[in-house]
C-alpha cells in the first residue's frame, strides 16, 4: 500500500505553522521528512496512514483527503468535519461507505487495509511491545496473528 496524495484542511496540529491547507503529492515509494522537534513530522505520519482522522485534530470545517494504491486498486478516502460531515471510501471510483459515517469508514479501513486504531498506535510508536505488560502484549500479538494458538 502506498499513499500517493494527501490533503489536510484545517489540521490543528499545523496551526502554529500558520498553515490552513497542506497538500502533498507523493511521487516516490520513499519519502524523507526532516524537521526540528515539534515541527509536525509524527503528526504528518499519522495522517499519511489510511486511518479515519480524529475530528478533535481538525477545525470545525476541516478534513482529510488521501489517495492510496494497493494491489492495483486506487483508494480515495475523504473525511470532512463541516456540515454536512460526510466520510467517503472510494475503491476504483466506487463508493463503499454507503452510510457516509465515520464508524463505517473505520470498518472499511480495517477490511481493505487491515489497519485498526490499535495497530496504528503500534506503527507510530505510540504503544510499544517492550513497554506492554505481558497480558497486553499477548492480546495484541493474538490480534495481529492469523494463527490460532489455542
Amino acid at each position: 500500500m502506498r499513499c500517493t496524495y494527501l490533503k489536510l484542511i484545517g489540521y490543528d496540529r499545523f496551526r502554529l505553522n500558520n498553515s490552513k491547507v497542506l497538500e502533498i503529492t507523493f511521487d516516490s515509494n520513499l519519502q524523507l521528512f526532516l524537521g526540528t522537534n515539534g515541527s509536525g513530522k509524527s503528526s504528518l505520519m499519522e495522517q499519511i496512514l489510511p486511518s479515519a482522522p480524529n475530528p478533535a485534530d481538525f477545525s470545525k470545517d476541516g478534513g482529510k483527503i488521501a489517495h492510496y494504491e494497493k494491489d492495483g486498486q486506487v483508494f480515495v478516502l475523504t473525511s470532512m468535519f463541516g456540515d454536512p460531515h460526510p466520510h467517503s471510501f472510494l475503491v476504483d471510483g466506487k463508493e463503499q461507505n454507503l452510510s457516509h459515517n465515520i464508524t463505517s469508514q473505520r470498518e472499511m479501513i480495517k477490511r481493505y487495509f487491515g489497519l485498526t486504531p490499535e495497530l496504528a498506535a503500534i506503527i507510530l510508536g505510540k504503544e510499544t511491545f517492550s513497554k506492554m505488560k505481558p497480558p497486553r502484549r499477548k492480546e495484541v500479538f493474538l490480534k495481529l496473528s492469523d494463527s490460532n494458538y489455542d
